[in-house]
């Protein structure tokens, strides 16, 4: 029962990530020039980027202890390069913070294992077949996204879409909800046998 209730909270701190992701980005299409133009204002920025990469983090961890994933080594590998992706993420946003400037790195080689580990992840969810409905393809969706929208966009035009990035931020906050709506296999055999005790 604790797992399970690590796994919701982690769902809170990937909806919530996934929520700030998309307020935090969105002003920067229309405000792009004010944003990095002032030092204050870009650390200010960047210092609200750390705390979601932080939620974020929270969130693949808490899909992994889910279960979701099954207990193949596919799901396994998946979900590492997943926490990979999203730690080289926090490292590229504290660097930006510091420098007072886009890390150059980090960053993109983080989105990058982010949605190889992800979409591994997602294809061992839904073959694991342990959650049903739209929350299983979800694992998947969001490991997809940034190579059918983000990555697209940028070999195209040569620039990332801030608009297209910022809405990665809602398949995360959807993600969060399902870890919150489904409940963990050790949490349902628990509940079963403290049932099957009690009949």
């Amino acid at each position: 029962m604790a797992n399970e209730s690590r796994v919701r909270q982690a769902g809170v701190a990937c909806a919530v990530g996934g929520a700030l992701w998309t307020i935090a980005l969105l002003p920067a299409v229309p405000f792009h020039d004010a944003i990095y133009g002032s030092t204050t204002a870009y650390r200010a920025w960047e210092g609200l980027l750390v705390v979601v990469d932080v939620l974020l983090l929270v969130g693949v961890a808490g899909l992994a202890g889910s279960g979701a994933a099954g207990a193949g080594a596919l799901g396994r590998i998946g979900l590492g390069i997943a926490l990979l992706g999203r730690t080289s993420f926090l490292v590229g946003e504290i660097l930006s913070f510091a420098r007072g400037r886009d890390d150059a790195m980090f960053v993109p080689l983080g989105a990058l294992v982010t949605a190889v580990g992800m979409t591994v992840a997602g294809i061992a969810v839904v073959r694991a077949r342990r959650w049903d409905g739209w929350n299983r393809v979800l694992p998947l969706l969001t490991g997809v996204y940034p190579f059918v929208a983000m990555f697209p966009v940028l070999a195209i035009t040569h620039h990332k879409s801030d608009l297209i990035i910022a809405l990665w931020g809602i398949v995360w906050l959807l993600l969060g909800i399902a870890l919150q709506a489904r409940r963990s296999p050790a949490g349902a055999a628990q509940r079963a046998a403290k049932a099957a005790a009690y009949s």
